[in-house]
């Protein structure tokens, strides 16, 4: 895990708080003094120090995954995935841990107590917050009603189509590839089914036209994503 020089810092909080367009001046001076930049690699867990109870984890690039560990079948479940510019909680005794999923990744962490502080004191932040949060649950209905309580072999196909929506890579003629480190063993834990079923629903959907296997990578077609967003509302729900 890395932490960034002072001039490096400043350059990834300032790029950061373009986006916070509402904030007041004193209010982007205390942000930018009170949190902090930081990378890590895959697989690193991204976590406050010890003295801090928790705070928000902003990510600036790269891929985090949300997971679980599971003692009575001993792997880890994935969660959920998040994406830049979106406020995941961080508690100091959570179960679940927040890590890196791409290879290089930036975040910002702002300590609980600068959240609280924010959210007395600024309502423009606090109306950030908020917006940010409702998206997020909006999402999570969503992906339970359309993906995650349907039969299984739908089930894992929906889910396919959700990951390539919200976190796939357009490729040449119209693919969206999916992030390297999704694979196929990642999908059957994201999706709890075993991996053979995973595999076997990959197989037909190669065989239907809608994804096809590379080298380490998956790919959907542009179409069949695009028409599962209008379906299920995630498009509206797209940042």
């Amino acid at each position: 895990m890395g932490v960034y020089r002072r001039d490096e810092r400043q350059v990834v909080v300032n790029a950061f708080l373009e986006r916070l367009t509402t904030l007041g001046e004193l209010e982007r001076k205390y942000f930018s003094k009170n949190c902090h930049v930081r990378d890590c690699k895959y697989n690193e867990e991204i976590k406050f120090n010890d003295q801090d109870v928790g705070g928000i984890c902003y990510f600036i690039s790269g891929l985090g995954a949300l997971r679980i560990y599971d003692y009575e079948q001993q792997k880890l479940n994935y969660i959920a995935f998040c994406r830049p510019n979106e406020p995941y909680f961080i508690e100091k005794d959570a179960k679940e841990e927040l890590v890196a999923f791409d290879d290089n990744v930036v975040y910002i962490l702002i300590p609980a107590f600068a959240v609280k502080h924010l959210r007395e004191y600024s309502t423009a932040f606090n109306q950030i917050l908020i917006n940010d949060m409702i998206n997020l649950v909006n999402r999570e209905k969503l992906f339970n009603s359309y993906c995650y309580i349907t039969p299984m072999n739908l089930r894992v196909e929906r889910i396919l189509l959700y990951l390539a929506f919200f976190y796939g890579v357009k490729q040449e003629q119209s693919w969206l590839r999916l992030p390297r480190r999704i694979d196929q063993s990642v999908v059957a834990s994201f999706a709890r089914a075993s991996l053979s079923t995973v595999n076997q629903i990959i197989d037909e959907l190669c065989r239907r036209g809608i994804l096809k296997k590379g080298r380490r990578k998956l790919m959907l077609t542009q179409v069949a994503v695009e028409q599962f967003s209008k379906q299920t509302f995630f498009r509206n729900l797209l940042k």
